[in-house]
């Protein structure tokens, strides 16, 4: 289960950032390697706490770097 989870955090990131899921890595940085603007990691946020039902704040999630460590949060 919590692959499958993992999977649809890795989808979802791949949609908000216009990239195909399988270029997502969890090693990839929001900002220097994907250069997401603010109004996208908002968006992201968003469709990850209503989906995952979880009520993460903006701030805790922009300490959230890198795909592995949204994966790690929204998949647990």
């Amino acid at each position: 289960m919590e692959q499958d989870k993992a999977q649809k955090v890795r989808a979802l990131i791949a949609e908000v950032v216009g990239f195909e899921q399988d270029e997502v890595q969890d090693g990839d940085r929001f900002i220097i390697d994907y250069n997401i603007a603010y109004g996208e990691r908002k968006a992201l946020l968003e469709r990850l706490n209503t989906d995952f039902s979880k009520e993460l704040d903006f701030a805790a999630f922009c300490a959230l770097e890198d795909v592995g460590s949204v994966v790690r949060t929204y998949a647990a």
